[in-house]
């Protein structure tokens, strides 16, 4: 990745992240900091539907991953051709059977 690359969320992620905190405080703090992060641009029915088709295609490969969501991010990722800067074992299942998503 360029240094000067821009650095995108998307909603699930958004969400994710601020679901996870404990207290008001840090959900904030959390929501301010992300919250000012450009956002992927929206998804559609195409987009869903191809997210699912990553989740059907790791299911029928025998692979169980824990979040549907992580199957709409990577598309979202995809479609954007954006590099997926992640610490989730579940995207590298994702990445083992769609080699379109590039992961850091």
């Amino acid at each position: 990745m360029q240094a000067d690359a821009n650095v995108f969320i998307t909603g699930c992620i958004y969400q994710e992240v601020l679901q996870g905190e404990r207290n008001t405080a840090s959900f904030e703090r959390l929501r301010e900091y992300f919250g000012a992060l450009p956002f992927c641009p929206p998804t559609d029915a195409q987009t869903h539907a191809e997210a699912a088709l990553i989740y059907a295609r790791l299911r029928w490969a025998g692979i169980a991953i824990r979040s549907a969501n992580d199957a709409l991010i990577a598309r979202q990722a995809i479609e954007s051709e954006l590099l997926l800067l992640h610490d989730d074992i579940d995207f590298e299942h994702i990445a083992r059977i769609e080699p379109r998503l590039t992961l850091a």
